[in-house]
Protein backbone atom coordinates (compact mmCIF):
# COMPACT_ATOMS: atom_id res chain seq x y z
CA UNK A 1 0.00 0.00 0.00
CA UNK A 2 2.81 2.40 0.90
CA UNK A 3 4.68 1.60 -2.32
CA UNK A 4 1.53 2.27 -4.35
CA UNK A 5 0.97 5.57 -2.55
CA UNK A 6 4.60 6.52 -3.08
CA UNK A 7 4.31 5.69 -6.77
CA UNK A 8 1.23 7.90 -7.08
CA UNK A 9 3.02 10.75 -5.32
CA UNK A 10 6.03 10.43 -7.63
CA UNK A 11 3.81 10.29 -10.68
CA UNK A 12 1.88 13.36 -9.53
CA UNK A 13 5.13 15.19 -8.78
CA UNK A 14 6.44 14.36 -12.25
CA UNK A 15 3.18 15.48 -13.85
CA UNK A 16 3.21 18.77 -11.99
CA UNK A 17 6.83 19.41 -12.96
CA UNK A 18 6.11 18.81 -16.63
CA UNK A 19 2.71 20.46 -16.95
CA UNK A 20 3.76 24.13 -16.61
CA UNK A 21 6.24 23.83 -19.51
CA UNK A 22 3.75 22.10 -21.75
CA UNK A 23 1.12 24.71 -20.95
CA UNK A 24 3.53 27.56 -21.57
CA UNK A 25 4.44 26.14 -24.98
CA UNK A 26 0.78 25.78 -25.94
CA UNK A 27 -0.16 29.17 -24.48
CA UNK A 28 1.99 31.29 -26.77
CA UNK A 29 0.08 33.72 -28.92
CA UNK A 30 -1.56 37.10 -29.30
CA UNK A 31 -4.64 35.65 -27.63
CA UNK A 32 -2.83 36.04 -24.31
CA UNK A 33 -3.23 39.82 -24.48
CA UNK A 34 -6.41 40.29 -22.46
CA UNK A 35 -7.89 43.03 -20.34
CA UNK A 36 -5.92 43.21 -17.09
CA UNK A 37 -6.89 46.68 -15.83
CA UNK A 38 -10.05 48.75 -15.78
CA UNK A 39 -9.77 52.22 -17.28
CA UNK A 40 -12.12 54.58 -15.50
CA UNK A 41 -13.36 57.55 -17.50
CA UNK A 42 -11.15 60.55 -16.85
CA UNK A 43 -8.40 58.49 -15.25
CA UNK A 44 -5.75 60.57 -16.99
CA UNK A 45 -6.52 64.27 -17.00
CA UNK A 46 -4.23 64.89 -20.00
CA UNK A 47 -5.97 62.33 -22.25
CA UNK A 48 -9.14 63.84 -23.71
CA UNK A 49 -11.77 61.72 -25.45
CA UNK A 50 -11.16 63.51 -28.76
CA UNK A 51 -7.37 63.08 -28.80
CA UNK A 52 -6.08 60.90 -31.66
CA UNK A 53 -4.24 58.69 -29.16
CA UNK A 54 -7.01 58.37 -26.55
CA UNK A 55 -8.26 54.94 -27.58
CA UNK A 56 -4.70 53.64 -27.86
CA UNK A 57 -3.85 54.81 -24.37
CA UNK A 58 -7.00 53.19 -22.99
CA UNK A 59 -6.32 49.90 -24.80
CA UNK A 60 -2.63 49.76 -23.84
CA UNK A 61 -3.48 50.56 -20.20
CA UNK A 62 -6.21 47.93 -20.05
CA UNK A 63 -3.86 45.31 -21.52
CA UNK A 64 -1.37 46.08 -18.77
CA UNK A 65 1.29 47.29 -21.19
CA UNK A 66 1.58 50.95 -20.14
CA UNK A 67 1.09 52.96 -16.98
CA UNK A 68 0.56 56.62 -16.27
CA UNK A 69 3.38 59.03 -15.48
CA UNK A 70 1.44 59.54 -12.24
CA UNK A 71 -1.86 58.35 -10.80
CA UNK A 72 -3.78 60.99 -12.75
CA UNK A 73 -1.59 61.86 -15.79
CA UNK A 74 -0.24 59.97 -18.78
CA UNK A 75 2.07 62.66 -20.21
CA UNK A 76 1.31 61.84 -23.89
CA UNK A 77 3.84 64.36 -25.22
CA UNK A 78 6.60 63.07 -22.98
CA UNK A 79 9.33 60.80 -24.31
CA UNK A 80 10.15 57.24 -23.40
CA UNK A 81 13.58 56.14 -22.20
CA UNK A 82 15.75 53.17 -23.11
CA UNK A 83 14.92 51.48 -19.81
CA UNK A 84 11.18 52.03 -20.25
CA UNK A 85 11.40 50.56 -23.75
CA UNK A 86 13.15 47.43 -22.44
CA UNK A 87 10.47 47.08 -19.76
CA UNK A 88 7.73 47.45 -22.33
CA UNK A 89 9.30 44.89 -24.68
CA UNK A 90 9.75 42.48 -21.76
CA UNK A 91 6.07 42.76 -20.83
CA UNK A 92 5.02 42.16 -24.44
CA UNK A 93 7.25 39.10 -24.70
CA UNK A 94 6.20 37.73 -21.31
CA UNK A 95 2.46 38.03 -21.91
CA UNK A 96 2.74 36.62 -25.43
CA UNK A 97 4.51 33.58 -24.00
CA UNK A 98 1.88 32.91 -21.34
CA UNK A 99 3.07 35.10 -18.46
CA UNK A 100 1.18 37.88 -16.71
CA UNK A 101 3.61 40.66 -17.66
CA UNK A 102 4.40 41.42 -14.03
CA UNK A 103 7.96 41.67 -12.78
CA UNK A 104 9.29 42.15 -9.25
CA UNK A 105 11.37 45.28 -9.44
CA UNK A 106 14.62 45.75 -7.55
CA UNK A 107 17.33 48.38 -7.65
CA UNK A 108 17.67 49.90 -10.10
CA UNK A 109 14.03 49.41 -10.99
CA UNK A 110 14.77 48.36 -14.57
CA UNK A 111 17.39 45.68 -13.83
CA UNK A 112 14.86 42.85 -13.77
CA UNK A 113 13.69 43.84 -17.24
CA UNK A 114 17.23 44.13 -18.59
CA UNK A 115 18.03 40.65 -17.25
CA UNK A 116 14.88 39.20 -18.76
CA UNK A 117 15.37 40.94 -22.12
CA UNK A 118 18.97 39.78 -22.28
CA UNK A 119 18.11 36.18 -21.47
CA UNK A 120 15.26 36.09 -23.98
CA UNK A 121 17.43 37.75 -26.67
CA UNK A 122 15.13 40.76 -26.88
CA UNK A 123 18.03 43.07 -26.12
CA UNK A 124 20.51 42.79 -28.96
CA UNK A 125 22.44 46.01 -28.58
CA UNK A 126 24.38 47.77 -25.83
CA UNK A 127 23.03 51.00 -24.37
CA UNK A 128 25.33 53.01 -22.11
CA UNK A 129 22.68 55.25 -20.56
CA UNK A 130 19.43 53.42 -19.90
CA UNK A 131 17.83 56.59 -18.57
CA UNK A 132 18.41 58.43 -21.84
CA UNK A 133 15.54 59.13 -24.21
CA UNK A 134 15.41 56.42 -26.86
CA UNK A 135 15.42 57.16 -30.58
CA UNK A 136 12.64 55.90 -32.80
CA UNK A 137 15.06 53.56 -34.60
CA UNK A 138 16.26 51.99 -31.36
CA UNK A 139 12.70 51.73 -30.05
CA UNK A 140 11.66 49.78 -33.16
CA UNK A 141 14.79 47.61 -32.97
CA UNK A 142 14.04 46.56 -29.38
CA UNK A 143 10.30 46.18 -29.80
CA UNK A 144 10.51 44.07 -32.96
CA UNK A 145 12.40 41.43 -30.95
CA UNK A 146 9.61 41.16 -28.38
CA UNK A 147 7.37 39.05 -30.61
CA UNK A 148 8.24 36.24 -33.05
CA UNK A 149 8.10 36.92 -36.78
CA UNK A 150 4.90 34.92 -37.27
CA UNK A 151 3.12 37.24 -34.82
CA UNK A 152 4.13 40.15 -37.06
CA UNK A 153 2.98 38.79 -40.41
CA UNK A 154 3.03 41.22 -43.34
CA UNK A 155 -0.13 43.02 -44.41
CA UNK A 156 1.70 45.79 -46.32
CA UNK A 157 4.09 45.74 -49.25
CA UNK A 158 6.97 47.88 -47.99
CA UNK A 159 10.23 46.50 -49.42
CA UNK A 160 13.53 47.39 -47.78
CA UNK A 161 14.83 50.59 -49.31
CA UNK A 162 11.36 52.13 -49.66
CA UNK A 163 11.37 54.46 -46.68
CA UNK A 164 13.01 57.79 -47.53
CA UNK A 165 14.97 58.24 -44.29
CA UNK A 166 15.79 54.72 -43.08
CA UNK A 167 19.44 53.80 -43.62
CA UNK A 168 20.45 50.33 -44.75
CA UNK A 169 21.93 49.26 -41.40
CA UNK A 170 21.37 46.50 -38.85
CA UNK A 171 18.23 48.19 -37.49
CA UNK A 172 16.52 48.52 -40.88
CA UNK A 173 15.10 45.00 -40.96
CA UNK A 174 13.29 45.56 -37.66
CA UNK A 175 11.82 48.86 -38.84
CA UNK A 176 10.63 47.38 -42.12
CA UNK A 177 9.22 44.34 -40.31
CA UNK A 178 6.98 46.62 -38.23
CA UNK A 179 5.92 48.67 -41.28
CA UNK A 180 5.00 45.52 -43.18
CA UNK A 181 3.05 44.25 -40.17
CA UNK A 182 1.02 47.48 -39.97
CA UNK A 183 2.49 48.39 -36.58
CA UNK A 184 4.40 51.44 -37.88
CA UNK A 185 2.90 53.77 -40.49
CA UNK A 186 5.27 56.71 -40.73
CA UNK A 187 4.62 60.43 -40.39
CA UNK A 188 3.48 61.25 -43.92
CA UNK A 189 2.35 59.76 -47.22
CA UNK A 190 5.90 58.58 -47.94
CA UNK A 191 6.25 56.67 -44.67
CA UNK A 192 8.93 59.02 -43.32
CA UNK A 193 10.10 57.52 -40.02
CA UNK A 194 12.44 60.13 -38.47
CA UNK A 195 14.66 57.36 -37.04
CA UNK A 196 16.89 59.66 -35.00
CA UNK A 197 14.07 61.57 -33.32
CA UNK A 198 12.65 60.69 -29.93
CA UNK A 199 9.28 58.98 -29.61
CA UNK A 200 6.34 60.23 -27.55
CA UNK A 201 4.34 58.21 -25.05
CA UNK A 202 1.22 58.76 -27.18
CA UNK A 203 2.97 57.18 -30.17
CA UNK A 204 4.18 54.34 -27.97
CA UNK A 205 0.63 53.60 -26.85
CA UNK A 206 -0.51 53.32 -30.48
CA UNK A 207 2.41 51.08 -31.43
CA UNK A 208 2.14 48.62 -28.53
CA UNK A 209 -1.62 48.36 -29.02
CA UNK A 210 -1.01 47.29 -32.62
CA UNK A 211 1.67 44.87 -31.47
CA UNK A 212 -0.77 43.14 -29.13
CA UNK A 213 -3.98 43.43 -31.18
CA UNK A 214 -3.88 42.49 -34.87
CA UNK A 215 -7.21 44.21 -35.51
CA UNK A 216 -5.58 47.56 -34.74
CA UNK A 217 -2.83 47.19 -37.32
CA UNK A 218 -2.93 49.57 -40.27
CA UNK A 219 -2.99 48.82 -43.98
CA UNK A 220 -0.95 51.48 -45.75
CA UNK A 221 -0.09 52.35 -49.33
CA UNK A 222 2.94 54.58 -49.36
CA UNK A 223 3.79 57.15 -51.96
CA UNK A 224 7.32 57.04 -53.34
CA UNK A 225 9.28 60.21 -52.71
CA UNK A 226 11.64 61.47 -55.35
CA UNK A 227 13.53 64.67 -56.07
CA UNK A 228 14.57 65.98 -59.48
CA UNK A 229 17.11 68.79 -59.87
CA UNK A 230 16.15 71.99 -61.64
CA UNK A 231 18.85 71.39 -64.27
CA UNK A 232 17.50 67.94 -65.10
CA UNK A 233 13.95 69.30 -65.25
CA UNK A 234 15.01 72.06 -67.65
CA UNK A 235 16.49 69.36 -69.89
CA UNK A 236 13.21 67.43 -69.66
CA UNK A 237 11.33 70.56 -70.71
CA UNK A 238 13.57 70.92 -73.75
CA UNK A 239 13.22 67.27 -74.71
CA UNK A 240 9.43 67.37 -74.24
CA UNK A 241 9.32 70.44 -76.48
CA UNK A 242 11.18 68.57 -79.23
CA UNK A 243 9.00 65.45 -78.94
CA UNK A 244 5.80 67.51 -79.13
CA UNK A 245 7.09 69.36 -82.18
CA UNK A 246 8.01 66.07 -83.91
CA UNK A 247 4.53 64.62 -83.42
CA UNK A 248 2.33 67.70 -83.83
CA UNK A 249 4.44 70.15 -85.80
CA UNK A 250 4.00 72.75 -83.03
CA UNK A 251 6.91 74.03 -80.91
CA UNK A 252 5.36 74.75 -77.56
CA UNK A 253 8.34 76.96 -76.71
CA UNK A 254 7.00 79.35 -79.38
CA UNK A 255 3.46 79.15 -78.01
CA UNK A 256 3.89 79.32 -74.25
CA UNK A 257 1.02 81.78 -73.78
CA UNK A 258 -1.27 80.34 -76.43
CA UNK A 259 -4.38 78.43 -75.39
CA UNK A 260 -4.89 74.88 -76.62
CA UNK A 261 -7.56 72.29 -75.85
CA UNK A 262 -9.58 72.68 -72.65
CA UNK A 263 -8.07 76.09 -72.00
CA UNK A 264 -4.56 74.69 -71.43
CA UNK A 265 -1.68 76.98 -72.31
CA UNK A 266 1.44 75.87 -74.14
CA UNK A 267 3.45 76.40 -70.97
CA UNK A 268 1.10 74.15 -68.97
CA UNK A 269 1.25 71.44 -71.62
CA UNK A 270 5.03 71.55 -71.64
CA UNK A 271 5.31 71.34 -67.85
CA UNK A 272 2.84 68.44 -67.75
CA UNK A 273 4.81 66.47 -70.34
CA UNK A 274 8.12 67.13 -68.60
CA UNK A 275 6.72 66.02 -65.23
CA UNK A 276 5.24 62.91 -66.84
CA UNK A 277 8.62 62.09 -68.36
CA UNK A 278 10.70 62.43 -65.19
CA UNK A 279 8.04 60.61 -63.16
CA UNK A 280 8.35 57.61 -65.49
CA UNK A 281 12.14 57.65 -65.16
CA UNK A 282 11.89 57.93 -61.38
CA UNK A 283 9.44 55.02 -61.28
CA UNK A 284 11.97 52.80 -63.09
CA UNK A 285 14.77 53.87 -60.75
CA UNK A 286 12.73 53.44 -57.57
CA UNK A 287 11.41 50.06 -58.70
CA UNK A 288 14.97 48.90 -59.29
CA UNK A 289 16.28 50.26 -55.99
CA UNK A 290 13.40 48.78 -53.98
CA UNK A 291 14.27 45.42 -55.47
CA UNK A 292 17.88 45.65 -54.34
CA UNK A 293 19.33 46.91 -57.61
CA UNK A 294 22.15 49.43 -57.46
CA UNK A 295 24.49 50.72 -60.11
CA UNK A 296 27.82 49.01 -59.46
CA UNK A 297 31.22 50.40 -60.36
CA UNK A 298 31.15 48.11 -63.40
CA UNK A 299 27.79 49.58 -64.45
CA UNK A 300 29.10 53.11 -64.09
CA UNK A 301 32.16 52.18 -66.10
CA UNK A 302 29.92 50.78 -68.82
CA UNK A 303 27.93 54.03 -68.90
CA UNK A 304 31.14 55.99 -69.24
CA UNK A 305 32.22 53.76 -72.13
CA UNK A 306 28.88 54.42 -73.88
CA UNK A 307 29.36 58.15 -73.42
CA UNK A 308 32.86 58.09 -74.88
CA UNK A 309 31.67 56.11 -77.87
CA UNK A 310 28.89 58.61 -78.52
CA UNK A 311 31.29 61.54 -78.12
CA UNK A 312 33.66 59.97 -80.62
CA UNK A 313 30.88 59.33 -83.12
CA UNK A 314 29.87 63.01 -82.94
CA UNK A 315 33.44 64.26 -83.37
CA UNK A 316 34.00 65.17 -79.71
CA UNK A 317 32.22 65.90 -76.45
CA UNK A 318 31.51 69.55 -77.30
CA UNK A 319 30.11 68.60 -80.69
CA UNK A 320 27.96 65.89 -79.13
CA UNK A 321 26.32 68.22 -76.61
CA UNK A 322 25.92 70.93 -79.25
CA UNK A 323 23.95 68.39 -81.27
CA UNK A 324 21.84 67.49 -78.23
CA UNK A 325 21.24 71.17 -77.46
CA UNK A 326 19.48 71.44 -80.81
CA UNK A 327 17.05 68.84 -79.45
CA UNK A 328 16.62 70.79 -76.22
CA UNK A 329 18.68 68.31 -74.17
CA UNK A 330 21.32 69.52 -71.71
CA UNK A 331 24.17 67.49 -70.23
CA UNK A 332 22.42 66.92 -66.88
CA UNK A 333 19.35 65.45 -68.53
CA UNK A 334 21.47 63.31 -70.86
CA UNK A 335 23.30 61.77 -67.89
CA UNK A 336 20.00 61.28 -66.10
CA UNK A 337 18.48 59.64 -69.18
CA UNK A 338 21.19 57.04 -69.76
CA UNK A 339 21.37 56.23 -66.04
CA UNK A 340 17.59 55.71 -65.99
CA UNK A 341 17.92 53.41 -68.98
CA UNK A 342 20.53 51.38 -67.10
CA UNK A 343 18.18 50.99 -64.13
CA UNK A 344 15.41 49.89 -66.50
CA UNK A 345 17.70 47.38 -68.18
CA UNK A 346 18.81 45.89 -64.86
CA UNK A 347 15.23 45.80 -63.55
CA UNK A 348 14.15 43.78 -66.59
CA UNK A 349 16.41 40.98 -65.31
CA UNK A 350 13.94 40.47 -62.45
CA UNK A 351 11.55 39.00 -65.01
CA UNK A 352 14.00 36.39 -66.32
CA UNK A 353 13.68 32.73 -65.40
CA UNK A 354 14.45 32.39 -61.72
CA UNK A 355 13.97 36.13 -61.12
CA UNK A 356 11.70 37.61 -58.48
CA UNK A 357 9.01 38.36 -61.06
CA UNK A 358 9.79 35.59 -63.55
CA UNK A 359 7.22 35.45 -66.33
CA UNK A 360 5.03 32.35 -66.13
CA UNK A 361 5.57 31.08 -69.67
CA UNK A 362 3.40 27.98 -69.13
CA UNK A 363 0.56 30.17 -67.91
CA UNK A 364 0.99 32.53 -70.87
CA UNK A 365 0.91 29.63 -73.28
CA UNK A 366 -2.31 28.29 -71.77
CA UNK A 367 -3.89 31.77 -71.73
CA UNK A 368 -3.08 32.34 -75.39
CA UNK A 369 -4.58 28.98 -76.34
CA UNK A 370 -7.78 29.69 -74.42
CA UNK A 371 -8.32 33.42 -74.96
CA UNK A 372 -6.80 34.39 -78.30
CA UNK A 373 -7.37 33.80 -82.00
CA UNK A 374 -4.70 33.47 -84.70
CA UNK A 375 -5.46 34.94 -88.11
CA UNK A 376 -3.83 35.78 -91.41
CA UNK A 377 -5.33 38.07 -93.99
CA UNK A 378 -4.98 39.14 -97.55
CA UNK A 379 -5.13 42.94 -97.61
CA UNK A 380 -5.85 44.84 -100.77
CA UNK A 381 -4.95 48.40 -99.88
CA UNK A 382 -7.52 50.86 -101.18
CA UNK A 383 -10.01 53.54 -100.31
CA UNK A 384 -13.32 52.07 -99.13
CA UNK A 385 -15.09 53.32 -102.27
CA UNK A 386 -12.55 51.85 -104.74
CA UNK A 387 -14.77 49.54 -106.77
CA UNK A 388 -11.94 48.06 -108.80
CA UNK A 389 -9.95 46.95 -105.76
CA UNK A 390 -13.09 45.64 -104.11
CA UNK A 391 -13.79 43.56 -107.20
CA UNK A 392 -10.26 42.14 -107.01
CA UNK A 393 -10.84 41.15 -103.40
CA UNK A 394 -14.10 39.44 -104.36
CA UNK A 395 -12.31 37.51 -107.15
CA UNK A 396 -9.66 36.31 -104.67
CA UNK A 397 -12.37 35.17 -102.27
CA UNK A 398 -14.00 33.15 -105.09
CA UNK A 399 -10.65 31.50 -105.84
CA UNK A 400 -10.30 30.52 -102.19
CA UNK A 401 -13.85 29.18 -102.20
CA UNK A 402 -12.94 27.00 -105.23
CA UNK A 403 -10.05 25.52 -103.24
CA UNK A 404 -7.06 27.61 -104.26
CA UNK A 405 -4.33 27.81 -101.63
CA UNK A 406 -4.84 30.76 -99.24
CA UNK A 407 -1.14 30.99 -98.44
CA UNK A 408 -0.21 31.19 -102.12
CA UNK A 409 -2.71 33.97 -102.76
CA UNK A 410 -1.57 35.79 -99.64
CA UNK A 411 2.01 35.75 -100.83
CA UNK A 412 1.02 36.91 -104.32
CA UNK A 413 -1.58 39.59 -103.50
CA UNK A 414 -1.25 40.54 -99.83
CA UNK A 415 -0.16 44.11 -99.16
CA UNK A 416 0.19 44.09 -95.37
CA UNK A 417 3.91 44.11 -94.44
CA UNK A 418 2.87 42.73 -91.05
CA UNK A 419 2.27 39.35 -92.65
CA UNK A 420 5.97 39.21 -93.50
CA UNK A 421 7.11 40.15 -90.00
CA UNK A 422 4.48 37.85 -88.45
CA UNK A 423 4.59 34.76 -90.67
CA UNK A 424 2.57 32.76 -88.15
CA UNK A 425 -0.21 35.32 -88.29
CA UNK A 426 -1.60 37.85 -85.88
CA UNK A 427 -2.48 36.61 -82.41
CA UNK A 428 -5.19 38.84 -80.90
CA UNK A 429 -7.56 38.67 -77.97
CA UNK A 430 -11.32 39.25 -78.16
CA UNK A 431 -10.77 43.02 -78.05
CA UNK A 432 -8.25 42.97 -80.87
CA UNK A 433 -5.17 43.66 -78.73
CA UNK A 434 -1.87 42.28 -79.98
CA UNK A 435 1.22 41.24 -78.04
CA UNK A 436 2.98 44.59 -78.45
CA UNK A 437 0.01 46.52 -77.07
CA UNK A 438 -1.40 47.51 -80.44
CA UNK A 439 -5.05 47.03 -81.33
CA UNK A 440 -6.70 45.96 -84.53
CA UNK A 441 -9.55 48.06 -85.88
CA UNK A 442 -12.98 46.92 -84.77
CA UNK A 443 -14.18 45.54 -88.12
CA UNK A 444 -11.10 43.36 -88.42
CA UNK A 445 -11.43 42.15 -84.82
CA UNK A 446 -15.14 41.33 -85.10
CA UNK A 447 -14.65 39.34 -88.31
CA UNK A 448 -11.64 37.46 -86.88
CA UNK A 449 -13.29 36.47 -83.61
CA UNK A 450 -16.45 35.34 -85.39
CA UNK A 451 -14.57 32.78 -87.50
CA UNK A 452 -14.20 29.14 -86.60
CA UNK A 453 -10.77 27.55 -86.94
CA UNK A 454 -10.11 27.04 -90.66
CA UNK A 455 -12.87 29.46 -91.64
CA UNK A 456 -12.46 32.28 -94.15
CA UNK A 457 -14.32 35.57 -93.88
CA UNK A 458 -16.22 37.47 -96.50
CA UNK A 459 -14.50 40.57 -97.86
CA UNK A 460 -14.14 42.97 -94.91
CA UNK A 461 -13.92 46.67 -95.86
CA UNK A 462 -11.99 48.97 -93.49
CA UNK A 463 -10.17 52.28 -93.70
CA UNK A 464 -7.08 50.33 -94.80
CA UNK A 465 -8.72 48.58 -97.73
CA UNK A 466 -10.31 45.16 -98.24
CA UNK A 467 -9.45 42.13 -96.12
CA UNK A 468 -9.95 38.40 -96.55
CA UNK A 469 -9.28 36.79 -93.18
CA UNK A 470 -8.56 33.16 -92.32
CA UNK A 471 -8.45 31.76 -88.80
CA UNK A 472 -5.71 29.30 -87.89
CA UNK A 473 -5.54 26.95 -84.89
CA UNK A 474 -3.61 27.72 -81.71
CA UNK A 475 -2.51 24.34 -80.45
CA UNK A 476 -0.08 23.83 -77.57
CA UNK A 477 2.90 23.51 -79.90
CA UNK A 478 2.15 26.85 -81.57
CA UNK A 479 1.40 28.59 -78.26
CA UNK A 480 4.64 27.34 -76.69
CA UNK A 481 6.63 28.36 -79.73
CA UNK A 482 4.92 31.78 -79.86
CA UNK A 483 5.71 32.46 -76.20
CA UNK A 484 9.32 31.34 -76.61
CA UNK A 485 9.86 33.53 -79.68
CA UNK A 486 8.32 36.57 -78.03
CA UNK A 487 9.50 36.01 -74.45
CA UNK A 488 11.47 39.25 -74.42
CA UNK A 489 8.34 41.21 -75.33
CA UNK A 490 6.30 39.44 -72.66
CA UNK A 491 8.95 40.32 -70.07
CA UNK A 492 9.07 43.92 -71.22
CA UNK A 493 5.27 44.13 -71.04
CA UNK A 494 5.32 42.67 -67.52
CA UNK A 495 7.88 45.25 -66.41
CA UNK A 496 5.90 48.01 -68.12
CA UNK A 497 2.70 46.96 -66.35
CA UNK A 498 4.44 46.96 -62.99
CA UNK A 499 6.01 50.35 -63.60
CA UNK A 500 2.59 51.72 -64.56
CA UNK A 501 1.48 50.91 -61.02
CA UNK A 502 4.58 52.59 -59.60
CA UNK A 503 4.07 55.74 -61.63
CA UNK A 504 0.82 56.43 -59.80
CA UNK A 505 2.59 56.39 -56.45
CA UNK A 506 5.68 58.45 -57.35
CA UNK A 507 5.64 62.00 -56.03
CA UNK A 508 8.20 64.57 -57.12
CA UNK A 509 8.71 66.14 -53.71
CA UNK A 510 10.13 69.43 -55.03
CA UNK A 511 7.47 69.82 -57.71
CA UNK A 512 6.33 73.19 -56.33
CA UNK A 513 9.83 74.61 -56.82
CA UNK A 514 10.10 73.15 -60.32
CA UNK A 515 6.71 74.66 -61.22
CA UNK A 516 8.18 78.10 -60.54
CA UNK A 517 10.86 77.76 -63.25
CA UNK A 518 10.37 80.52 -65.81
CA UNK A 519 9.89 78.74 -69.14
CA UNK A 520 10.56 81.90 -71.14
CA UNK A 521 14.01 82.07 -69.56
CA UNK A 522 14.60 78.39 -70.27
CA UNK A 523 13.86 78.88 -73.97
CA UNK A 524 15.38 82.36 -74.26
CA UNK A 525 12.12 84.14 -74.95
Amino acid sequence: MEKKALSLILALTLLLSIAPFAFAADAKGLGNFKKANAYDEGRFTDVAAGDWFAQNVIAAYELGLVKGSSDVTFNPKGNITVAETIALASRLHNIYNGGDGKFEQGSPWYQVYVDYATEEKILRDTYRDLNAKISRANFAFVLANALPADALSAINDVPNGTLPDVADDYKADSIYLLYRAGVLTGNDEFGTFNPNSTITRAEVAAIVTRMADKSQRKVISLKKKSTVSAEIFCGALGYANTLFANTSGVKLSDALDETFNYGTTGASLLRAQAFSMVTEFEAARLFAVENGIKLSDADKKELETVKQQQFAAAGGKAEFFAMLAEQGVNEAFYNYLIESQMYYQKASGLFNDGGKYAVDTDGLSASISENCVRVKHILIQADPDDAEKKALAEQLLQKISRGEDFEKLLKEYGEDPGMTSNPGGYVIDSRGFTLDGGQMIQEFTDASVALKVGGVSAVVPTAYGFHIIKRYPIDKAFADSYVAENEAIFKDNALGNMLSEYIGSVVISNRAELEKIDLKSVFGK
